[in-house]
């Protein structure tokens, strides 16, 4: 009996930590270690095992964790993704479609960084970050949500991002195949801002690639 009340009490104490935990940190998405030895001097690291084993929380990658009934929208998606690799911004195919340029659902994260090229999986998605040199990490803009924010590529910057990684989309018939919306990118595409970006990546199979792409879209 006495051991019994030992471990129910020991359960008690972690679970009262961790209303204390949450009702610090309820307002976050994403909750780093850092934050919560900031507010935590003293915090034992087991608890995150044991609040992981009881599904309190969940973690992603290193030391970034969500709660488990965080409710999960793809605004919050591309906030975890700017912020579980640092810079960071969404781009490519998962921008294309946050613009209804193309149709397909996509089923990861696209972004770009000045890091290494990275891959990151888990139960809350896939986490895929091309490596971009640093003359060419500009171009994007930040979106509010709440009092929270992303970055994401504008659609210029989108599309030369998609060219630039995906070489095998370089004549006419493959560009037709991505059945892009060139409706939305009539509306919304600046082209004098897309060969402005143009000349400074200074690529020539990219040049090539998007005046295939703009001879499209004229004559769609």
């Amino acid at each position: 009996m006495i051991i019994i009340f030992t471990n129910f009490s020991k359960n008690i104490k972690q679970y009262m930590n961790f209303l204390e935990f949450k009702s610090t940190f309820w307002k976050n998405i994403l909750i780093s270690k850092n934050e919560i030895l900031l507010n935590f001097p003293n915090f034992d690291n087991k608890n995150l095992t044991y609040w992981q084993n009881k599904w309190y929380i969940k973690k992603l990658i290193k030391e970034y964790y969500i709660f488990s009934d965080l409710d999960i929208d793809i605004n919050k998606l591309y906030y975890i993704s700017n912020n579980i690799y640092f810079p960071s911004y969404i781009s490519s195919f998962q921008a294309l479609n946050y613009y209804w340029i193309i149709p397909e659902q996509v089923v990861y994260i696209t972004a770009f960084s000045t890091n290494w090229t990275k891959i990151y999986s888990n139960d809350i998605w896939i986490f895929k970050y091309h490596n971009i040199k640093n003359s060419l990490f500009w171009w994007y803009d930040s979106i509010n949500f709440w009092k929270f924010s992303f970055y994401i590529a504008d659609i210029e910057k989108t599309i030369l991002d998609f060219f630039y990684i995906n070489k095998k989309y370089k004549t006419k018939e493959d560009i037709i195949e991505l059945r892009l919306n060139y409706t939305i990118l009539k509306e919304k595409l600046d082209k004098n801002k897309l060969l402005k970006y143009l000349k400074i990546f200074d690529n020539k199979m990219l040049e090539k690639t998007i005046f295939i792409f703009l001879d499209l879209l004229k004559n769609d």
